[in-house]
C-alpha cells in the first residue's frame, strides 16, 4: 500500500480560507463549490395539479461523474481499490444512535471516525476516463459504457456513467488527486471478489450491472468470460 496522509473533520473555518471553498448563495438557495462543480440546491417538492408544496427538498447537482469496474487485460482479474473515507459514520455507530433515539441526526464532527472499504474507482471526471487512470494508475486498453447508477434517489442529481474498463500493466502516468486516501488497488480473481468485506453500495450496484451486462455479450468474448465467474 502507497503512505497516504490520514485526513479527519475538523470545525469549518472562516470563508476565504483555501480555494475550495462552499458558498452559501441565499437568494438561490443552493450551497456550491464552483472549484469542484458540485452543489446542493435547495427546492419545494408541490403537487403538479394545484401547487401546494408537499415538502422541501434537496437535489444534489454535479458535473460529470464515472464509475469503473476494474478488468485487467492479461488474465480478466477485477482491480479493486482500498479507499479511506474519512467523511464516513461507521454503520455500527448509527445503528447504536438509531436505538437511542429514531429521530437523532448524528453529528459528523463526533461521529464520523470513517471507514476503509474495498471500492470501484469513480469520481467527479473532466475527461473521459481520467477516473480509471489516477486511481488505478495502470493504462486503459478498453473501455464500454454499459450503464448508468444513481448513489441516492432521493436526492436526485446526476448518475454516474458506468464503464467496463481493461487496464493493461503500463503505467497511466498519473495518480490520485492530492487528498485521495487511496491506499493502492489489488487485482482478484473474479471468483474472491463477491466475498470482499465492501459496504460501498456503488461498488456493489457497478459489479451487478457489470455482470448483467457481460452475461449478454457473446460467449467467446473478454466481457462473458469475466461476467460469468463472478
Amino acid at each position: 500500500m502507497r503512505e497516504v496522509a490520514k485526513l479527519i473533520l475538523r470545525p469549518c473555518g472562516p470563508e476565504g480560507r483555501f480555494k475550495k471553498e462552499w458558498k452559501w448563495h441565499a437568494d438561490r438557495r443552493r450551497l456550491e463549490n464552483a472549484v469542484l462543480g458540485v452543489a446542493y440546491q435547495i427546492v419545494d417538492v408541490v403537487n403538479e395539479e394545484t401547487g401546494a408544496v408537499h415538502h422541501e427538498g434537496v437535489v444534489y447537482v454535479s458535473r460529470r461523474i464515472e464509475l469503473h469496474v476494474i478488468l485487467r487485460d492479461r488474465d480478466g482479474h477485477v482491480g479493486m481499490l482500498t479507499h479511506r473515507r474519512e467523511k464516513v459514520i461507521p454503520p455500527e455507530t448509527t445503528e447504536a444512535i438509531f436505538a437511542a433515539d429514531p429521530r437523532h441526526i448524528p453529528d459528523p464532527l463526533v461521529h464520523a471516525s470513517g471507514i476503509t472499504q474495498y471500492e470501484c474507482p469513480h469520481g467527479l471526471a473532466v475527461r473521459e476516463l481520467e477516473e480509471a487512470e489516477e486511481e488505478t494508475g495502470f493504462a486503459v486498453v478498453e473501455a464500454a459504457h454499459i450503464g448508468f447508477v444513481k448513489e441516492s434517489p432521493c436526492q436526485g442529481g446526476v448518475a454516474h456513467k458506468l464503464f467496463a474498463t481493461r487496464v493493461s500493466d503500463l503505467p497511466s502516468g498519473e495518480g490520485p488527486e492530492e487528498g485521495e486516501q487511496i491506499l493502492g488497488i489489488t487485482f482478484f480473481p473474479p471468483e474472491e471478489v463477491r466475498e470482499l468485506p465492501t459496504i460501498c453500495g456503488m461498488t456493489q450496484a457497478a459489479l451487478w450491472r457489470f455482470r448483467s451486462w457481460g452475461l449478454r455479450e457473446r460467449s467467446d468474448t473478454f466481457w462473458y468470460e469475466v461476467a460469468a465467474r463472478l
